[in-house]
């Protein structure tokens, strides 16, 4: 879901947090806190969850490889450009995530 107020300032884009919560989850078992997380982000301090910089900086806060974890939001961004399930990440996880095995911690 994307809510635009014009093409080139995008009030929300929920597909890079909800990619996020996906990788935070396929590396180290995340996911639930990493919502959280965004959730407190974006509400409570006013950041914006959709930047992949920021993605990453609330990643590593509890700990998980920022490197790894920066690939792993490219690796799904590609997939998800990879024809029926483009921009849907977690359509894309449920068919092709094994693709990223070696992106685990």
């Amino acid at each position: 879901m994307r809510i635009f107020i014009n093409c080139a300032n995008p009030v929300m884009d929920l597909e890079p947090p909800t990619t996020a919560m996906l990788a935070a989850d396929a590396l180290d078992v995340r996911g639930l806190d990493m919502i959280a997380r965004l959730q407190r982000a974006h509400y409570v301090e006013g950041r914006r969850i959709a930047d992949t910089d920021v993605l990453v900086q609330l990643a590593a806060e509890p700990g998980l490889d920022a490197a790894a974890f920066r690939e792993h939001l490219h690796a799904t961004e590609r997939l998800c450009d990879e024809g029926a399930h483009r921009r849907e990440p977690s359509a894309a996880r449920a068919s092709g995530w094994s693709r990223f095995s070696d992106l685990r911690a």
